[in-house]
């Protein structure tokens, strides 16, 4: 031990010394490396908790294992291809989220098309086998929710649990073009929506319950899972692991794309406008408000190759810690013309960049690692890529931007983490192998400074992020067992 904790210190040195040198920060430039290839149509990517693994979707009706070296192992996590429609081109296996505690219970959902003709979407528990993290027992199947589907396109299938312990599930307005029927207004139907459920407290005969701030739970006629409706075809949506705020990618009818952030829940409108509104503009219409009654997109592009795209694919807002200029900016792609953008917060205000071309067309999903890094798939050739960033990175970033101090590191019991400003951030300890913030406190701005308690936790190296006004900063830390 005394040896493992000598080599981190001496890693440490020598990276202090390494970034003496100041380099002049470059402008941020996305990047991407090739990581892992072998899959069929990947969808989604996922991770789960005491897993440094990525779970990789597979539209036919599989699970894949990628290891952090980038090896696909040979054998699916889950293979339900033959309760899997996949006929149509936006149907089959679509979403997976994997439960809060899955290291101790092995829960994992699914969001997937059966059935025949234009099927049925399908929202499902399954289990980990017992004793054997390399696969799941098809035979664990527990159905949360069905809805029938009308047509074929549209299905949606994103999933997620949000900081709140429930499971958020995007649904599809049904399909064909326009929205016939008008079902994303409709909230006595569950398509067009975003539905909220907790998976964790079986009510009479369903497996799940209603959480009581639902937004219709006491609106008579409307389904009381819905928490966001007005949407038409959400592709890959995504919770902010530092903020909370949940991220949403809405594919367009014929002219616009868009990207939808819920900020605060409890005060925010949940009617996002479809098919009253493609993005901020006028669309079919039909019992419509004027669009400040609807909740507004905080971003938008064109139909067009050359600065926008035909197809939304949404990504999340990076937290990792290798590309510290990236920090707190959202990427997103689109999946015909291989634009990719970052949309940046600052206060209420977002702004968006659009990358060089990247010549990888066919993105269809994003996911994270354990450490919160950022990777995309493309559907027709089966490659994973890391998402990069050139400029203000590494050693050099560590120069140009200003510093966290972490002391005493090794740290046994408390460490101080002093800020290059006075003021009160929040200040975090994350585990690097889960991404789960595991302290939080808030430095004072009398002293620039906050103290973590990191008794309890196992001997290793974990990140330390602090939360500045318009930037995150983070650091590493080693905590070392008292012998």
């Amino acid at each position: 031990m005394l040896a493992l904790f000598r080599s981190l210190i001496a890693g440490s040195l020598l990276m202090s010394a390494a970034v003496a040198v100041a380099q002049p920060p470059q402008p941020l430039r996305l990047g991407l490396t090739p990581f892992a290839t072998g899959l069929a149509a990947p969808v989604d990517i996922a991770r789960a908790s005491g897993e440094a693994r990525m779970f990789v979707v597979e539209k036919r009706g599989q699970i894949r294992l990628v290891t952090p070296a980038g090896a696909v192992l040979p054998t699916p996590f889950l293979n339900i291809t033959g309760r899997v429609l996949s006929s149509g081109g936006e149907q089959g296996l679509l979403g997976v989220a994997f439960h809060p505690d899955y290291a101790t219970n092995g829960f994992f959902f699914v969001n997937y098309t059966a059935g025949a003709g234009s099927g049925t979407t399908r929202l499902s528990r399954f289990q980990r086998l017992a004793g054997n993290p390399d696969q799941a027992d098809p035979a664990s199947e527990v159905i949360f929710y069905e809805v029938a589907q009308p047509f074929s396109n549209h299905n949606g299938g994103s999933m997620q649990f949000g900081p709140d312990g429930y499971l958020y599930a995007a649904l599809g307005d049904g399909g064909s073009g326009n929205d016939p029927g008008n079902r994303a207004q409709n909230l006595g139907n569950a398509l067009g929506k975003v539905l909220r459920l907790d998976v964790n407290t079986p009510a009479g005969i369903l497996n799940y319950s209603i959480p009581p701030t639902n937004p219709l739970i006491n609106t008579p006629g409307a389904l009381p899972e819905i928490w966001v409706w007005g949407v038409r075809n959400p592709w890959r949506t995504s919770f902010d692991a530092a903020t909370g705020d949940y991220w949403m990618a809405d594919v367009g009818q014929g002219a616009w794309e868009e990207i939808d952030v819920m900020v605060d829940s409890a005060t925010a409108n949940h009617n996002f406008g479809w098919r009253c509104y493609e993005g901020n503009h006028p669309a079919v219409g039909g019992n419509c408000q004027p669009i400040t009654e609807y909740h507004a997109p905080v971003f938008e592009y064109a139909h067009n190759i050359a600065n926008g795209g035909f197809s939304v694919t949404g990504g999340y807002v990076y937290r990792g810690i290798q590309w510290p200029a990236l920090i707190g900016k959202y990427v997103c792609a689109d999946y015909v013309s291989g634009n990719l953008w970052t949309i940046e917060r600052t206060g209420r205000t977002y702004s968006a960049l659009r990358e060089p071309v990247l010549n990888r067309e066919n993105i269809s999903c994003f996911g994270q690692d354990a450490s919160g890094e950022l990777f995309c798939a493309e559907l027709t050739t089966g490659i994973i890529s890391r998402v990069t960033a050139t400029g203000p990175t590494g050693l050099a970033a560590a120069a140009a931007l200003p510093a966290l101090r972490v002391w005493p590191n090794p740290a046994t019991a408390t460490c101080r983490i002093e800020l290059p400003e006075a003021i009160g951030a929040e200040v975090e300890l994350v585990s690097l192998v889960t991404g789960q913030t595991l302290r939080r406190t808030r430095a004072s701005a009398a002293t620039a400074s906050a103290t973590l308690d990191v008794r309890g936790l196992a001997a290793g190296v974990y990140g330390v992020r602090a939360y500045l006004p318009g930037r995150t900063l983070t650091q590493r830390v080693v905590v070392a067992q008292v012998d």
